[in-house]
């Protein structure tokens, strides 16, 4: 049983929309930038490539106009604190990053939201810290408090694992 502060919907976007994104996001021409550690505490082996989409009021990319149908149409987002993605590469087995982490924490972010859409499907997955375990499938949306700890993983059935973050109020 997953806990109910964890909310999940399959199929999420709309087959036309979430189409666009992936064909987008698993493209040749989409840019990613490597970044040497999936978490700063803990640096390492764990890299992974990213693309900030958004952070601390700004626009950082100039795709960020896919994310309205997520942001906009979809999820309903009052106020956006960062929304990037995350493509981490195939590995030869399935490697968790560790610690588990929280994306912000404090009182100001207290009643903020996380998101992960999930980009393609593969064997990797988000774990909780209390062992509820979501795994990596296309078009997947799971929703969760900011301030609850979380980790992800590689995979091996597919060259790459991708989601968006999301993370908002």
């Amino acid at each position: 049983m997953v806990d109910k502060a964890i909310r999940i919907v399959d199929d999420f976007l709309p087959s036309k929309k979430y189409s666009v994104l992936n064909q987008l996001m698993m493209g040749n021409n989409f840019p990613w930038f490597y970044n040497s550690s999936v978490l700063t505490s803990s640096p390492g082996d764990n890299f992974q490539f990213i693309h900030g989409f958004y952070r601390e009021g700004e626009i950082n990319s100039t795709y960020f106009n896919v994310l309205n149908p997520l942001l906009i149409q979809e999820i309903k987002i009052l106020s956006l604190i960062r929304a990037k993605a995350n493509l981490t590469t195939r590995t030869n087995r399935v490697e968790e990053v560790k610690p588990y982490h929280v994306d912000y924490e404090g009182e100001k972010f207290k009643d903020s939201l996380t998101s992960i859409l999930y980009v393609n499907t593969n064997d990797g997955y988000t774990k909780f810290e209390n062992g509820d375990m979501i795994e990596s499938v296309a078009n997947k949306l799971v929703t969760f408090p900011t301030n609850m700890a979380h980790t992800s993983s590689t995979c091996t059935n597919s060259n790459v694992r991708i989601v968006i973050v999301l993370n908002y109020f």
